[in-house]
């Protein structure tokens, strides 16, 4: 984190004006094809997905919040289209 701080401050002074509380790590999920799943279960009847968005989650989540209550309420969406964003594309039988 010092040496982060270091560079970045050399390049953007006012930056180091920033106190940092915390960080943290982890895994970034994603699928294989890199597209997020927003999708209602097609095994089991009261289950929704939103996942898979990796770095892309914070800029996403309106329209994916905005799609799973549209699925939840309505059944279908009516001002998103998600199709290619079903589970069912990883689904082989």
């Amino acid at each position: 984190m010092r040496k982060i701080a270091e560079y970045t401050c050399r390049y953007f002074p006012k930056i180091c004006l920033v106190n940092v509380l915390r960080q943290w790590t982890g895994i970034v999920y994603e699928t294989p094809d890199n597209i997020p799943i927003i999708s209602k279960s097609g095994k089991y009847e009261n289950l929704w997905y939103a996942a898979g968005f990796g770095t892309r989650g914070i800029t996403l989540s309106a329209g994916a919040g905005k799609a799973l209550a549209e699925m939840v309420a309505y059944g279908s969406t009516k001002t998103i289209p998600i199709e290619k964003f079903s589970i069912e594309r990883f689904i082989f039988e």
